[in-house]
């Protein structure tokens, strides 16, 4: 309900009249019941002022809510406007920023190195900390086009990454659980957002939730990937039903050492590879990794084919593209 011009008039003048009573109270001009009607009469002009004018902003959203039998290690809402102590703002897994040896990238540049599937040069400029949708806080990180000086090394995109440093994931305790509330960006044209993990030595990659992989005729903006390179490469690519680019979900992992990954979409199951003498699933000091891939166009490198397994970049891919991040949360048993 809104407060009309009228309506506020109308308690201004309540509260005018109540005013001057008051003072004829202080001057002692009125009966013991006119004092009480006077009372009452306050009290009502004053409820009926807040009642008319109420508080319209919505209740900020609550936190991730902590899986049964875990408690949180750390959470991260990015509240403020710079990251927070947990974060690096490049491609970096156990603090090692990857800087394509064949160029020795500088500071603060990263990337994947080229030639391979991924074109994507990573900045820190391409990351925004600020509130996204309805959340108070969040990060988006962005890809666009890039001309600049490494472009004729292959690098055709300027994209935002984040790695988890020094906040390892733990390898005590038997295990972890992490959840992030991410809100994709299309990316059926090449772009490539991805919500990871690696350790320094980059064994045993897990990949929670890849985007842009093609799977039949499903539509690749409701598809997940989730990845273990361990004992061969154990891949699924999940149908959602729901456009990833429309609003937030949350990404769950569950891993007990020695034992079983579980992948989670919305606290729903999708993706589950138990332990085995091949791929023995062992606690490793991981980086989280919120990175923004783009996958290089058909032709530009003979060695790979991405419109058989992944929407492939091009000239028409739009730019500049955007997906957010509102909070990330790690938990122990």
């Amino acid at each position: 309900m809104t407060t009309t011009p009228e309506e506020i008039a109308a308690i201004q003048a309540d509260a005018n009249t109540t005013l001057v009573q008051a003072n004829a109270l202080v001057a002692g001009s009125v009966t013991a019941a006119q004092r009480a009607a006077l009372v009452t009469v306050s009290c009502n002009t004053y409820t009926a002022a807040y009642d008319i004018v109420p508080d319209t902003d919505p209740p900020p959203p609550a936190g991730l809510p902590v899986p049964p039998g875990y408690s949180v290690l750390w959470d991260d809402q990015f509240t403020g406007t710079t990251l927070s102590a947990h974060w690096l703002a490049e491609l970096a897994p156990g603090g090692n920023r990857w800087d394509d040896p064949p160029l020795n990238l500088p500071p603060p540049y990263s990337a994947n190195t080229y030639p391979g599937y991924d074109v994507a040069l990573r900045n820190p400029s391409q990351i925004k900390v600020g509130p996204v949708g309805t959340y108070p806080g969040g990060v988006t990180l962005t890809a666009e086009r890039y001309s600049g000086p490494y472009a004729p090394h292959g690098y055709g995109w300027l994209t935002g990454s984040l790695s988890s440093y020094p906040s390892l994931l733990p390898t005590t305790g038997g295990g972890w659980y992490i959840q992030a509330r991410i809100k994709f960006c299309d990316t059926s044209t090449g772009i490539w957002p991805a919500f990871w993990l690696l350790p320094k030595d980059s064994t045993q990659e897990f990949d929670i939730c890849g985007t842009g992989f093609i799977s039949g005729t499903s539509q690749v903006n409701t598809m997940g990937t989730s990845d273990l390179f361990s004992g061969g490469q154990q891949q699924k690519t999940w149908a959602t039903g729901i456009d990833l680019t429309a609003d937030f979900h949350v990404y769950g992992c569950r891993m007990t050492f020695g034992q079983s990954i579980i992948v989670e979409f919305d606290g729903n199951p999708v993706y589950q590879v138990t332990a085995s003498s091949s791929r023995p699933i062992a606690a490793k000091p991981y980086s989280i990794l919120l990175d923004t891939q783009v996958m290089i166009p058909v032709g530009q490198n003979p060695n790979y084919n991405p419109k058989v397994w992944h929407a492939a970049s091009s000239a028409s891919t739009p730019s500049p593209v955007s997906w957010e991040v509102a909070e990330v949360q790690v938990c122990v048993p």
